[in-house]
């Protein structure tokens, strides 16, 4: 069973199943019914993620296994690019391990888990920082040192900085697009600093490779809207949202939420009581918090940014601490990303930049302890001490980073999922093989807010314990098939019957939280109408009627 089983998660889950059986994410052919779930309304651009999930499904066959697996996967992977990044930015071993380590157990990867998936996966972003750093440094990614504009192929960094730049592309549009901006930044700083056209092209490349990646990536939305027309319904996004999930400097630096010392915890809890009482929200926002030490490693940023001179721009250090202003000036609350909401407002969870400030900060812990390492005599105590201090500092980090909250070993999810499990098995015996089930209410998808007490993507549930039934629910809104659903869903309850049975539907589901008073008014229409009582699951949440004996 999965991790997490509601809101996003489900979704989720419909996406890697959708993925395993039918061999896409874009469509679904047992899903959405009677016309089928097309997801190319929804663009993005993951198929890094989307080949490492069809690798593991191979092998296990299991929705839930697949995505459990690979969100672990998600950790050392974070770990191992993390470390890769550090030692190419001349960091040793023992504070790049440390720090890489850190980085993997942000609070950001748990409390995205299984329900903002991808954004979860975020081991590409220490390589991404990589390539930026190095251009702000002024070294030469793509063409060779002697002036000419040549690519210098025989170099392996040529290479390795297209190939990460591809990656990147495929990675997420969050993250690419974050990539980009700070290439871009980097770009125009070396062009100024070292007067060098060169440079800047440098960074125009890499910009172009990751943004070709990405409508690659895209290109099935692209044919499918030239072949059907765009849809503006499906994906609705106002420039405001980016003031509303804009990056907040306070949650970086303060505690996360159910921090282990009681004394943080109180402290971030009259945070949230005082965002609440003014009419804020406490939203995805609050899983950037990067705990004491990389908290630490941030301030320290500003503070060399705002303080450092000529020499200590052109480090590693400095061009840490300008990656890290430049992502902050970008995606705080009423900053640059506000105003760029207004011409893509589809970029709206600015936040999610967090893991590159997370990144920058643990990079500076590393080199910190680095330099500390080199500059204490005689070695065997360099090495001796600075042991200790990274001990110490993984020790409290990791401790600080994560909360008993973040457990996956969740007894209501386990019975909830059970339950679900026993009773869509049960339908599954007693109906054909490919019927279809009308769900009740009808629900907009995708990003609805709640029907009644029913969250969003709830309707997913029965589809991910079935194999040889059919759901109404997953039909992209804007498109015919939900048009017809609405109307279908909000007939008589007599024609709505004799609609859908028309239609080929061989039963109801109907979801008793999605209506007032648990829904006892619909039920007692469709029992009278279909002179049949309905099947109950366990709690009774979920009621169900067979259109046929």
């Amino acid at each position: 069973m999965p991790f997490a089983y509601g809101g996003d998660a489900v979704f989720t889950g419909a996406l890697i199943k959708g993925l395993i059986e039918g061999g896409s994410f874009m469509s679904n052919s047992a899903t959405g019914m009677p016309g089928g779930t097309y997801m190319y309304d929804y663009p993005s651009s993951d198929g890094i993620h989307v080949l490492l999930l069809r690798l593991i499904g191979l092998l296990t066959r299991d929705y839930a296994v697949t995505m459990n697996l690979y969100y672990l996967l998600g950790f050392p992977l974070a770990a191992l690019t993390a470390y890769v990044a550090l030692r190419l930015m001349k960091a040793s071993r023992l504070p790049a391990m440390t720090a890489a380590i850190l980085y993997s157990v942000l609070p950001f990867h748990f409390m995205r888990g299984e329900a903002h998936f991808f954004l979860s996966q975020y081991w590409i972003v220490p390589l991404a920082v990589l390539l930026c750093v190095w251009l702000v440094q002024g070294q030469q990614i793509l063409f060779a040192e002697t002036g000419s504009w040549a690519p210098h192929w025989r170099n392996a960094r040529v290479w390795g900085a297209l190939t990460v730049a591809l990656m990147v592309g495929q990675s997420g549009i969050y993250y690419a697009f974050f990539t980009c901006f700070l290439l871009l930044v980097a770009g125009v700083t070396v062009a100024l600093r070292k007067r060098s056209l060169r440079r800047f092209i440098a960074s125009v490349v890499l910009i172009a490779v990751i943004s070709a990646s990405m409508i690659a990536g895209i290109s099935g939305s692209i044919r499918y809207w030239f072949e059907n027309g765009q849809n503006a319904a499906a994906v609705i996004r106002a420039p405001i949202s980016a003031e509303v999930y804009g990056l907040r400097i306070s949650q970086l630096i303060l505690p996360l939420s159910g921090d282990r010392f009681i004394r943080f915890q109180r402290i971030k809890d009259a945070y949230n009581a005082a965002v609440l009482a003014v009419g804020g929200s406490i939203n995805e926002s609050d899983s950037s918090s990067l705990g004491i030490v990389l908290a630490l490693g941030f301030v320290g940023l500003v503070g060399i940014a705002v303080l450092g001179n000529d020499r200590t721009r052109g480090s590693t250090i400095g061009s840490l601490a300008l990656l890290n202003l430049a992502s902050v000036l970008l995606a705080t609350t009423a900053g640059f990303g506000l105003l760029f909401a207004f011409l893509v407002p589809q970029i709206r969870g600015y936040n999610r930049i967090s893991v590159f400030i997370a990144f920058c900060s643990a990079a500076l812990v590393a080199l910190v302890l680095t330099r500390l390492q080199a500059r204490i005599q005689p070695r065997l105590l360099a090495v001796l001490l600075v042991s200790v201090l990274c001990a110490g500092t993984l020790l409290l980090g990791v401790y600080d980073q994560t909360t008993p909250g973040f457990s996956v070993d969740n007894p209501a999810v386990r019975a909830a999922y059970n339950a679900d499990d026993v009773f869509v098995k049960t339908l599954e015996s007693e109906l054909p093989e490919g019927a279809m089930i009308f769900q009740l209410p009808y629900v907009p998808f995708p990003e609805n807010p709640p029907v009644g007490a029913m969250g969003d993507y709830e309707h997913f549930r029965p589809y991910l314990h079935s194999k040889t039934l059919r759901w109404s629910y997953g039909a992209i809104k804007g498109r015919d098939t939900d048009a017809w659903q609405e109307q279908v869903s909000s007939m008589p309850t007599e024609d709505f019957i004799s609609v859908i049975r028309e239609a080929g539907f061989k039963g109801i589901w109907l979801n008793t939280t999605g209506y007032e008073g648990g829904g006892v008014d619909k039920i007692a229409e469709l029992e009278s109408t279909l002179h049949v009582a309905p099947q109950y699951n366990a709690d009774r949440t979920i009621a169900f009627f067979a259109l046929q004996p």
